[in-house]
């Protein structure tokens, strides 16, 4: 016993300077930069005694990890936290990255965490701590399958943009509001997921989603559907249009299989501005608006679609109706 107490006693810490950047105070020590040659990193949790904090990124160059084409794994030891419960630009651009750490149950934040990460094959779990998904996997080309979305996320803008390889996309959580551009590039994408009615952006959602057959119910608070289905030319049938929307730029453009009987209910949609643009006019496609306000003044919806410049009405295969008219 008195032999094991002594080689305790004895134990020198190994010179983390050789592959850390980091400055210590009287509580932590601080890591900035990983400056090593491993391709297999594994952070300490301790230096000079201390607890270990990765400073988050603020901007793209000065990351932990950021830039680094050298890594393939990064493991975190117990007890990891980040400067601000912050994961921002952490892993950027770390281009031969494949496998993810495991993420500290106090991250909130993962702005780009593993933007253009283009080998990385598999995501990470994903603490209920994390609100900001915005960017995360952003052209992580090789990732075939998205995490668990926890409840605790409000913006997924463009978090699986340019993931070319995903095929399924995750549960969306009632917490979401923000999904502009969230699945946008995804080729292999064939089915949306079910929006929740806590999303109000849904601009470009599934644009260049060219497998996606099917259109999901758009919920009620969407205000935003700028783009949504552009490019989407497996599409053959719209979805309802609801109360809310305000804004339709593009929305079905180049959806060159798109055909029938378009619902729009909003009122005040101010722009449709090449909404329609590249479909295909041998393609009957027949949209029905309100007209009218019950004050009998037309509505933006109206006037935006009869707009001499940038309406849609006789462009593109498509008769504009009144609402009141539809029968189907």
């Amino acid at each position: 016993m008195d032999a094991i107490i002594r080689n305790r006693l004895k134990y020198t810490e190994p010179d983390y300077s050789q592959d850390w950047q980091y400055t210590t105070n009287s509580t932590a020590t601080l890591v900035t930069k990983y400056i090593g040659a491993n391709t297999v990193v594994v952070t300490p949790n301790k230096i000079k005694k201390l607890p270990v904090v990765l400073q988050n990124s603020p901007n793209a160059s000065s990351g932990v990890f950021t830039n680094n084409q050298n890594i393939t794994s990064v493991t975190f030891s117990d007890g990891i936290t980040f400067t601000n419960n912050s994961m921002v630009y952490t892993f950027y651009s770390c281009t031969n990255l494949t496998q993810a750490p495991n993420i500290p149950n106090s991250v909130t934040n993962m702005y780009r965490t593993f933007y253009y990460c283009t080998n990385l094959t598999q995501a990470p779990i994903i603490p209920n701590s994390v609100t900001n998904m915005s960017y995360t996997f952003f052209n992580c080309k090789n990732l075939t399958q998205a995490p668990n979305i926890p409840n605790s996320v409000t913006d997924m803008s463009c978090t699986f943009q340019y993931c070319n390889n995903l095929t399924q996309a995750p549960i969306i959580p009632n917490s979401v509001t923000n999904m502009s551009k969230t699945f946008s590039y995804c080729y292999n994408l064939t089915q949306a997921p079910n929006i929740p009615n806590s999303v109000t952006n849904m601009a470009y959602t599934f644009s260049n989603c060219t497998n996606l057959t099917q259109a999901p119910i758009i919920p009620n608070n969407v205000t935003s559907m700028a783009s949504t289905f552009a490019n989407c030319y497996n599409i053959t049938q719209a979805p309802i249009i609801p109360n809310n929307v305000t804004s339709m730029a593009y929305t079905f453009s180049s959806c060159s299989n798109l055909i029938g009987s378009i619902i729009i209910r909003s009122e005040n949609i101010t722009g449709f501005r090449n909404c329609f643009y590249n479909t295909n006019a041998s393609k009957i496609k027949n949209v029905y608006i309100p007209f009218k306000y019950a004050n009998g003044v037309n509505t933006k919806t109206y006037n935006s679609a009869f707009n001499t410049t940038y309406g849609i009405n006789g462009k593109n295969g498509v008769t504009v109706y009144d609402i009141n008219t539809y029968t189907g």
